[in-house]
């Protein structure tokens, strides 16, 4: 069975549907960046010159929502909405009929927002609505902080606070979310001071001891990913989705002996620095591609550059994220589900990390 080009399907696709992708189909960015916050659907095309190529039984897994793509490109709002609605009604029955009756009483249609939020929603859940807990309604609402704009985040955090199923809301906490334009982010490099002073916060065991960290970490899951995070950038110029991808090391011990360790001060350092060797053996043993141009040729491999100064430092903070995440499996890729967030930030790091970071 021969191979067929992804940009031909979309471009025979969008003829066929009369959607306005027809006449843009050669600005192919667009396409790719769909497929890529996609997974690509768990397939590994081939390539052939940058060419994403795939077996015609391979276009099954995800030709209904290519379809569906094309169909809602470049269209206004409410007819994204529409179309949304109507393919996962068949999945998601309950959820796309308490959003209609949301945005249709809220009479929010025609708002930007309302489509912004629906695709989100969407695209991220596994199951109904209405079999959220609220511990997983957080989970889910949660990176709206920092991965969409403020006004949908809102708009579904209202949608889950006033949407009613049998009488009840679907969440009775009330979300909230840092404002974005209180002060301007900055769009340069840091200066050689904030990028030390942000560094001595990260990997400083003494800036450490005056904030309490290990202790905040060890009680806190979110804290401790939200560390690591942190502290992989000082060592890696990395996309999100690249950084999950990193291959996790073994824990010497079981999550709660190693929580129970570094808060004695019993982990010693050999141990941490094991981690980050075994991490950085793990990844050079299976090289990776940043996921974004996986599908390109001549595209160079994922690489990591950890000072030996910083392997130990770095490995205390990966255990103590790793111990949280018992469910990760050696080689696993990691957890970052608590990121952002200037308060969660100050709380960790304290005012002078929040400073150099100039308050972005």
């Amino acid at each position: 069975m021969s191979d067929v080009s992804l940009f031909e399907i979309a471009a025979r696709m969008a003829a066929e549907l009369d959607s306005l992708y027809k006449d843009t189909f050669l600005c192919r960015d667009d396409l790719l960046a769909f497929m890529e916050a996609n997974e690509w659907f768990g397939i590994a095309p081939k390539t052939n010159d940058g060419t994403p190529m795939f077996k015609e039984r391979e276009l099954e897994n995800f030709k209904a929502l290519l379809i569906l793509w094309l169909s809602a490109y470049k269209k206004p709002g409410c007819e994204k909405i529409d179309l949304m609605l109507e393919y996962f009604s068949g999945i998601y029955p309950v959820t796309c009929r308490l959003y209609r009756e949301f945005i249709v009483k809220r009479d929010a249609m025609n708002e930007p927002s309302a489509w912004k939020a629906l695709d989100y929603l969407l695209s991220e859940i596994n199951k109904e609505i209405i079999k959220y807990s609220e511990v997983e309604l957080e989970n889910l609402i949660k990176p709206m902080d920092t991965g969409t704009t403020l006004v949908a985040a809102y708009m579904l955090a209202d949608f889950l606070q006033t949407a009613k199923y049998n009488g009840k809301p679907l969440t009775r906490w009330e979300y909230s979310f840092d404002s974005r334009a209180v002060t301007e982010k900055i769009k340069h490099a840091y200066s050689i001071n904030d990028f030390a002073v942000m560094a001595y916060c990260v990997f400083s065991e003494e800036a450490w001891k005056e904030q309490g960290m290990i202790e905040k970490a060890v009680k806190s899951r979110k804290l401790a990913e939200l560390w690591l995070f942190t502290a992989l950038h000082f060592v890696c110029a990395l996309r999100l989705s690249d950084m999950k991808r990193l291959p996790a090391p073994a824990l010497p011990y079981d999550g709660e002996t190693v929580l129970k360790k570094i808060l004695d001060g019993a982990l010693s350092k050999s141990e941490a620095t094991a981690l980050v060797e075994e991490m950085l053996f793990r990844l050079k043993l299976k090289p990776m591609k940043p996921s974004k141009t996986s599908s390109y040729s001549n595209v160079p491999e994922l690489k990591l550059f950890v000072p030996e100064s910083l392997r130990a430092p770095l490995g205390m903070i990966m255990a103590i994220s790793l111990a949280h995440n018992t469910e990760i499996k050696p080689g696993d890729g990691f957890v970052f589900s608590a990121y952002g967030n200037t308060n969660r930030i100050k709380n960790l790091f304290g005012e002078r990390f929040m400073a150099a970071l100039g308050n972005g």
